[in-house]
């Protein structure tokens, strides 16, 4: 079966399902606010919409999406992404990340497709940012038929077909596993997100509940004393887990990722499941070895060398730490560690 992405790229109807997945996780929301000009020594307020950004630290996931997105413009002749982003992502030096920034027509397109987003918080900001584009001036090239609008926003909702589908509900979870959920190192995969989004997570729950993914029946609070104390900001958040059983059959439906890094500890971690009759020897031992060849390194970066759990890992590296042959630093929610 083909990936996601693949199917994507050839699939207009799945891309835009996928885009509004994406819409709700990672992109900027066009938020309004109010914009400062000055004009002959005058400084007037306009009420402006800010651009819907995708940025990523991976290049490889903006790069996909910006190809793909290219693509349909191409296909249907559309102006789905920002003037200044047609040679593809460009790379933001203060924030170290690949950026691209789609257009309000993208937005038009994928809700005319979709209709209703799983998320009341995103779709009542697109909804607003659509209004404000028919109210333009006639000249303004974003300006879209009135009554399609309309019809937009009472739009029966695509998503339902994730429940019928179990490809496509399989493809929205890769989608996730690349841009927003966590523990994909560990295989602790959990969707976590603002309790602002918990109709979408409650909806990502009764998808996967629907073809038995789920580990919990119902969702969770994040504890997140921890960062407060640590000073990270951090917003009361809720999630649910996905079971291990099922990475596998979730990554042979719709997979691979795009990230390189995490398909890799995917695939890791779907082999050792799959293997799990064999107990894994030395970990001990080659956690020293990758260490002491690497000198210092994350706990992530032991797992594959080591063919063991995280958990399992760090068990390792702390009874290493009593005996005195290394030490860790923290650096950002982390540890690195290295050899005395």
């Amino acid at each position: 079966m083909k990936g996601i992405y693949v199917r994507m790229l050839e699939d207009w109807k799945a891309y835009c399902l996928m885009s509004g997945i994406a819409l709700i996780e990672e992109i900027k929301k066009p938020f309004k606010h109010t914009q400062p000009r000055t004009y002959r020594q005058t400084v007037k307020r306009y009420r402006r919409f800010q651009s819907m950004i995708f940025k990523q630290k991976n290049p490889s996931i903006t790069r996909k999406w910006w190809k793909i997105t290219r693509n349909w413009e191409g296909e249907l002749d559309l102006h789905l992404l920002g003037d200044s982003f047609k040679e593809g992502p460009r790379y933001n030096e203060k924030e170290q990340k690949y950026n691209i920034i789609f257009s309000p027509e993208w937005l038009y397109q994928i809700l005319k497709i979709t209709g209703k987003l799983p998320s009341a918080h995103t779709f009542r900001i697109c909804k607003e940012r659509l209004i404000a584009a028919i109210k333009r001036r006639s000249g303004y090239k974003y300006l879209f038929p009135e009554n399609e609008v309309e019809k937009i926003l009472f739009k029966k909702s695509l998503y339902n077909l994730l429940f019928e589908d179990k490809y496509l509900a399989a493809g929205a979870f890769i989608i996730s596993f690349d841009l927003e959920c966590r523990g994909i190192y560990s295989s602790d995969i959990k969707l976590t997100m603002s309790d602002k989004y918990k109709d979408f997570l409650e909806f990502m729950l009764r998808v996967a509940k629907k073809f038995g993914w789920s580990r919990n029946e119902k969702l969770l609070e994040v504890n997140i004393d921890s960062s407060l104390r640590k000073g990270i900001k951090a917003s009361p958040q809720k999630q649910f887990g996905i079971k291990t059983s099922k990475i596998e059959e979730i990554y042979n439906l719709a997979g691979p990722l795009v990230d390189e890094t995490k398909n890799k500890f995917l695939e890791f971690h779907i082999n050792r499941i799959r293997s799990k009759s064999i107990k894994p020897r030395k970990a001990k031992e080659k956690i020293i070895s990758y260490l002491s060849s690497v000198k210092r390194c994350k706990t992530r970066d032991l797992i594959i060398p080591s063919g063991v759990r995280r958990d399992s890992v760090l068990y390792h590296l702390h009874n290493l730490e009593k005996e005195g042959f290394i030490e860790r630093i923290r650096k950002g929610k982390g540890y690195i560690w290295y050899v005395r």
